[in-house]
């Protein structure tokens, strides 16, 4: 691994890494400087390479908190060509269960279009669970700052193994330094790099949330949401309760479900697991089947009786 300690030599590896125009996904646990690498780069860009940079994500009451180099706005369509931009919590509007809302799929075709619009886009999530897999898959760089021990033991099944090398990697870190690094995998660099903060940041825009009342659609749970699509998932759901619990204490508890066990659809399974509502245990595989256990019972119980 190669160390860049110059301040010329890491803006050099960041816009080598992340070239424009491309799409790079920024995921890792809170707190681990996620949206200080985001405008970390709309900075960089902007200095180094004369782009216009703009944010998404930011309450409109906080754009006051961003410097005048940086535009901040709310409508995803109105993306300028030849530009930069930073998502920041992503998952809020492209969580992976809203793949078919109007917003996801104007957003799908705003990343198809990005290269012959001259667009980098950079996106913030917490875990790529949340984030429309779709969207995903079009990336030409994941970044990881400072993934936790769940998110390298339930990150997605695709992107599961890229967060366990980037935990060993960050293990090696002393704790208190691993917020200026991140892991990058990209079609020309696998490794870590340094990233410093912006100029301009401030506590008030590392909580840029705080004062702000989410609205309804931002709180309403996935699981609500999908109750409310498809009411049949209600039925569904009962049915992985009833099993789990009946065999409560058990070693069949212990091993969890299949689709056969429960009488639903290996891909309702896989959704369902999406959403963060089951998870695979990973001290027993099946050769033939994958199997589930429930993440929070009483949680789930409280969503289908609300």
């Amino acid at each position: 691994m190669v160390t860049y300690n110059k301040k010329e030599d890491i803006e050099a590896q960041w816009l080598s890494v992340i070239p424009h125009p491309s799409c790079v996904t920024i995921t890792g646990a809170r707190g681990e400087g996620k949206s200080v690498l985001g405008f970390y780069l709309l900075e960089l860009f902007y200095k180094r390479r004369g782009l216009p940079v703009y944010a998404l994500g930011l309450p409109e009451e906080k754009f006051g908190l961003l410097p005048d180099f940086i535009t901040g706005f709310t409508d995803i369509e109105s993306i300028p060509e030849n530009s930069v931009s930073f998502i920041d919590e992503s998952s809020i509007r492209f969580h992976s269960y809203k793949w078919h809302t109007k917003e996801t799929l104007v957003m799908d075709r705003i990343i198809l279009s990005s290269r012959h619009r001259d667009q980098t886009l950079i996106f913030a999530t917490h875990t790529l669970r949340k984030f429309a897999v779709g969207l995903v898959l079009d990336m030409n760089a994941i970044i990881l700052k400072s993934p936790s021990k769940l998110h390298a033991r339930m990150e997605r099944r695709e992107t599961k193994e890229l967060t366990k090398i980037a935990k060993q990697h960050f293990n090696k870190i002393v704790l208190s330094e691993r917020c200026k690094y991140a892991y990058v995998s990209s079609e020309t660099y696998e490794g870590m790099l340094k990233n410093p903060t912006p100029s301009f940041w401030s506590e008030k825009l590392s909580k840029s949330y705080s004062g702000i009342k989410m609205d309804s659609g931002n709180s309403t749970s996935p699981i609500q949401c999908l109750l409310s699509e498809k009411p049949g998932y209600h039925a569904i759901l009962m049915k992985i309760i009833d099993y789990q619990k009946a065999h409560q204490d058990t070693w069949l508890d212990w091993q969890g479900f299949s689709y056969s066990n429960v009488g639903v659809e290996p891909t309702t399974l896989r959704r369902l697991y999406t959403l963060g509502v089951i998870y695979p245990p990973y001290h027993f595989r099946s050769k033939h089947k994958q199997v589930y256990r429930i993440v929070d019972i009483k949680k789930l119980e409280a969503e289908l009786n609300h």
